[in-house]
């Protein structure tokens, strides 16, 4: 047995061992012995939550001195007087002992890999939350991040106030179907649709963030639904969409007389774009991203071959491959030569593809050539064209199949 497995193999069996502890934390009536070092390094928040009840719990046997103590409290003492041990009982875990146990247990190197599933996701993530485990969330995300746009929308409406699926949600807006957004964001609550509708990176038009908006609120002014939706919460929601982002026919039809926008708030914006006064900076998302070509995709255009042909794009296009290393995917495809709309895009006689052929939504994929590697794309970037298809080869095309990735634009964003 090599040093490294002996090392691992002899602190998981530290986990839950009596003899070996400084704590004894009681959770749904059953006993976890921790280890204080480990606790305070893997679960701060846990660790900081005992800290205080031995505090208090000092001052209060130092009280019962004068004072009849309850008898829970006397005994809990003696108990750690005789251990050596101090203890914390949690009673507000509404959380499968086997939950809490497998996540004390983590910290001692056990794998969660194959045992979080989208059914116990909710319960992980209470615990995680409590004990101030942040790398149990950030594994969470992780597994929400790899479903597929159907099995997401399946898991978020099984379970729409886990905010785990809120926060994804910011980064599939464009891939997911107008009505599919909508229909989603409905269910959120009043914190987490505040949190979605103000995020810099929500990945679509401030158009359509008015229309989930509007949407949200719509149950304040119906009766028919079951949901209630308080006036003043519809009036903060609508503070999240960025009246002066929206094109002049929205704030005349849809803003002026909305029931939940201030009149003064519309007056201010229009009176500021007469007066020629710079607007708040727009959310940051990505202005160029990769998706499947024969896809439509809120807030995003295919770009066109004269687009391409054009120097503004080439600087535009460079800046934003510099900037984040690649070009951003919205959705998890297959892929290979990078498509716009009339054709392909070349660098001289080669195929630009994608540098992997299996690429994964919401990440940023770097490019090749037949010529030129991923880790040197950077310097061609801005020597991109497009070629229109004709069915002529191209000097790399013994492996030209797969042309289902299509090269994407923001709405309103123009090289012509």
């Amino acid at each position: 047995m090599s040093n490294s497995k002996f090392f691992e193999d002899t602190v998981k069996g530290l986990f839950n061992n009596s003899a070996c502890s400084d704590v004894v934390l009681i959770a749904n009536s059953t006993n976890f012995y921790l280890i204080s070092s480990i606790l305070k390094e893997k679960a701060p928040k846990l660790f900081a939550e005992l800290e205080t009840s031995v505090l208090s719990s000092s001052t209060s046997t130092t009280n019962s001195s004068t004072n009849t103590a309850e008898p829970e409290k006397l005994l809990e003492s003696l108990v750690q007087k005789i251990c050596n041990k101090r203890s914390l009982k949690i009673t507000d875990l509404n959380v499968k002992s086997e939950i809490v146990g497998t996540v004390l247990e983590s910290m001692y190197g056990k794998s969660l890999e194959d045992v979080m599933t989208i059914d116990n996701l909710n319960e992980f993530y209470v615990v995680a939350v409590r004990f101030g485990m942040d790398y149990i969330e950030d594994q969470l995300s992780g597994i929400i991040e790899d479903l597929s746009n159907e099995d997401f929308v399946k898991a978020f409406k099984q379970n729409p106030s886990l905010y785990l699926y809120a926060y994804e949600l910011i980064g599939r807006m464009a891939s997911l179907p107008e009505d599919e957004v909508l229909e989603l964001t409905y269910l959120l609550s009043y914190d987490d649709i505040l949190k979605v509708l103000s995020s810099d990176d929500l990945m679509c038009q401030e158009e359509f963030t008015l229309a989930v908006a509007e949407n949200w609120c719509t149950t304040c002014d119906s009766k028919e639904s079951d949901i209630r939706r308080d006036a003043s919460q519809c009036v903060e929601v609508m503070k999240c969409v960025r009246l002066e982002h929206l094109c002049p026919d929205f704030l005349v039809s849809r803003v002026k007389s909305h029931p939940h926008i201030p009149s003064e708030r519309y007056v201010e914006v229009i009176e500021n774009m007469v007066r020629g006064i710079a607007p708040s900076s727009r959310r940051r998302g990505h202005v160029f991203a990769i998706g499947k070509v024969d896809k439509t995709y809120v807030g995003f255009r295919l770009i066109t071959r004269d687009e391409v042909e054009t120097t503004k794009f080439d600087r535009n296009f460079e800046r934003s491959y510099n900037k984040y290393n690649g070009v951003y995917c919205l959705e998890s495809t297959k892929s290979n030569v990078l498509m716009c709309a009339e054709g392909e895009l070349m660098h001289g006689e080669y195929y630009v593809r994608t540098d992997e052929t299996n690429i994964r939504g919401r990440s940023i994929v770097q490019l090749k050539t037949g010529d030129v590697p991923s880790e040197n794309f950077k310097s061609i970037v801005h020597l991109i064209n497009a070629r229109k298809t004709t069915g002529e080869s191209s000097s790399d095309d013994d492996d030209d199949d797969g042309k289902v990735t299509g090269l994407f634009v923001r709405v309103g964003k123009k090289f012509t």
